[in-house]
């Protein structure tokens, strides 16, 4: 069920922004989008992962979208939706929980980060929004804001008892009839 849900919302509401045939539509894309990113930042204040302690697939599925996502599709966002969308380090739980994923060793590498516009590319530019380059003297501490410790080690949560999507607290589960 989260993987449908990020499909639908995340993965694909920035491209429901883009593709939109009127204002009126890529308002209501970018409100859902926002909506669920806000649901995942208030999730992720008790959890370290999407699901708990454990890193799963919803995890990377996430990661992806959103890693690229003030770099990359914002910047296709009709201009007067571009300026007040809602970006992830705006969300304090979720950008760091990102960060966390970013320094986890193994999960991204020098070509993701490129890729990415996190880090230069060889001559000296990062990779902006729709291929565009940005100059990495306009922007010259991008990875370090990535590298930014996420103080997260000590959240670990539960699926069951912990967040948005759970089943409440754990002394309801617990109560003995």
């Amino acid at each position: 069920m989260l993987n449908q849900q990020l499909f639908d919302d995340v993965n694909n509401g920035p491209y429901k922004v883009l593709f939109a045939t009127t204002e009126d539509a890529a308002r209501a894309a970018l409100g859902v989008y926002e909506a669920r990113l806000r649901d995942y930042d208030h999730r992720l204040a008790t959890r370290r992962y999407l699901s708990g302690d454990q890193l799963t697939d919803s995890d990377v599925r996430l990661f992806c979208t959103l890693a690229s996502f003030d770099q990359t599709y914002v910047t296709g966002f009709p201009i007067d939706l571009r300026d007040k969308a809602l970006r992830v380090h705006d969300l304090p739980n979720l950008w760091a929980y990102m960060r966390d994923l970013f320094t986890t060793p193994g999960f991204v590498d020098e070509r993701d980060t490129e890729a990415l516009g996190i880090t230069p590319r060889p001559d000296g530019s990062y990779l902006g929004g729709f291929g565009d380059p940005v100059l990495a003297s306009d922007d010259p501490d991008r990875l370090a804001r990535w590298q930014a410790p996420a103080g997260r080690e000590g959240l670990h949560g539960s699926s069951e008892t912990s967040g948005p999507g759970g089943a409440g607290s754990w002394t309801l589960w617990n109560f003995a009839y």
